[in-house]
């Protein structure tokens, strides 16, 4: 968490919201595809309480979803 707000926000924070938003989808995409960044993320975020799993629409969630509105508005990520 130290590297986002002391690296990454700031660096977005410089560009204009759009280009920001373009940056971040593009970085979720590249990196999701690369298979060590997926399985370092599920064991930094994957232990979720069983408490805390949900199902909407029929589709089973292990944990709460997360995402603003709008971000993946064509689903690249």
């Amino acid at each position: 968490m130290a590297f986002y707000r002391g690296i990454i926000r700031p660096l977005l924070s410089c560009l204009d919201a759009e280009l920001s938003h373009r940056v971040t989808v593009a970085a979720c995409r590249t990196f999701g595809r690369v298979p060590f960044v997926r399985t370092a993320v599920e064991r930094l975020f994957g232990n979720i309480d069983p408490r805390l799993r949900s199902t909407v629409a029929g589709i089973d969630f292990p944990g709460p979803v997360g995402l603003a509105a709008g971000f993946d508005k064509n689903a690249l990520a």
